[in-house]
């Protein structure tokens, strides 16, 4: 089980990935209105179950199941640029690559190339237009767009990196605590710096991390691993303001509060007064968070049994891999999503006002031919 959802080996490019599991990873079940919620909210989600190296679009469908599928080696953090219709995933590790799927617009299918007979698919069609390649080392997590600019963290190295949209990366924001180490501020992990809840700027942002120590690489894994170790550091001061989190994930601005998953607990929880305060607890490892309306929706992973550790609060044996919507004012489960025999989830992004998202899967013909990645993008 170990290998076969942490194997790196197969985290190369972009790939068609055999089911890792031999099981039907995508089969769902659902409880209350889950759908219906969708709808009423307006929104498709996108969902990246990561060792498992899947992409998933869901949602959006007049109350109906709707889910599409494409393998993407090991994707992590999402975020939709709302300006360009496009989203963009980090599949990390070895290259660490961006991806960027654009949703098709009418002049899309109108082009010369695009031949009079193709079935044109009643849905909204995303295709991969573009990627970036960068170090495998970077280990990016989180991404987000600060102003026109794409910003992410380079949890291999401790820094918020901005990347060009022509390649490369800068490193423009880091804690304070590694100031004064010399080249060793950034040759290792130390922090397992994840997620950033997106202000206007890197100074306006805060971000979650398992520790501020650094007397070794990853040195929240000793004694009896991440419990209690998690920070939230404020861009400004570059000093935790937050203390007291197991794995924290999943930063988010929401009314001049943030909002997070104390992941090692299965909690969704809120910042007020420099405290975090716990406001709903579920069965996963929380990890993936989306707001809309007066809905939180979170990602629950299983607990992988090798990272025990990091889940102090969490019974693995109960642990389910889903999304869970919850009312953020009173702390209550709405609805739920469970893929009983998936695994992972990083990752949970809105698509606002997306109807039936459809990925470009690989084909079944066969010919093997994908017909829109042959005329469309």
């Amino acid at each position: 089980m170990r290998k076969q959802f942490t194997d790196e080996v197969r985290n190369l490019a972009w790939a068609s990935l055999p089911d890792p599991t031999g099981k039907d990873v995508f089969r769902f079940e659902t409880s209350g209105p889950w759908w219906e919620l969708l709808d009423s909210l307006d929104v498709s989600l996108a969902v990246s179950r990561e060792y498992e190296h899947h992409l998933l679009l869901l949602g959006g469908n007049g109350g109906r199941p709707w889910q599409s599928v494409l393998s993407i080696p090991h994707p992590s953090g999402l975020y939709w640029d709302e300006a360009r219709r496009e989203l963009i995933a980090s599949s990390t590790r070895t290259p660490n690559q961006l991806f960027f799927l654009r949703a098709l617009s009418e002049g899309d299918y109108a082009r010369e190339v695009v031949p009079a007979d193709l079935a044109r698919p009643d849905a909204t069609l995303f295709v991969p237009v573009r990627s970036i390649l960068l170090p495998g080392t970077l280990y990016i997590h989180d991404l987000v767009l600060l102003g026109d600019e794409i910003h992410v963290t380079a949890t291999g190295h401790n820094f918020l990196a901005r990347i060009p949209r022509d390649g490369g990366w800068e490193r423009v924001w880091w804690p304070r605590c590694v100031d004064g180490l010399g080249r060793a501020s950034f040759d290792q992990n130390y922090l397992q710096l994840n997620s950033i809840a997106r202000g206007a700027s890197p100074e306006t942002s805060v971000y979650t991390a398992f520790s501020d120590e650094t007397s070794g690489p990853k040195p929240w894994k000793a004694g009896y691993g991440p419990r209690g170790r998690g920070v939230l550091f404020d861009g400004a001061t570059r000093e935790p303001t937050v203390r007291d989190l197991t794995c924290p994930h999943s930063a988010r601005f929401r009314d001049g509060k943030v909002w997070l998953c104390n992941s090692g607990y299965g909690e969704l929880g809120v910042v007020d007064g420099g405290r975090h305060q716990a406001v709903a607890r579920v069965p996963g490892f929380t990890r993936g968070l989306a707001l809309a309306g007066d809905h939180a929706l979170v990602g629950l992973s299983k607990v992988i049994d090798f990272y025990e550790p990091y889940a102090p609060g969490l019974d693995p044996r109960q642990t389910r891999c889903g999304i869970v919507a919850i009312d953020l004012r009173s702390g209550a489960e709405v609805a739920s999503l469970v893929w009983p025999a998936g695994y992972q989830i990083y990752d949970v992004q809105l698509l606002p006002g997306v109807t039936r998202p459809l990925l470009p899967a690989k084909p079944g013909q066969p010919d093997n031919i994908n017909v829109y990645l042959r005329y469309l993008g």
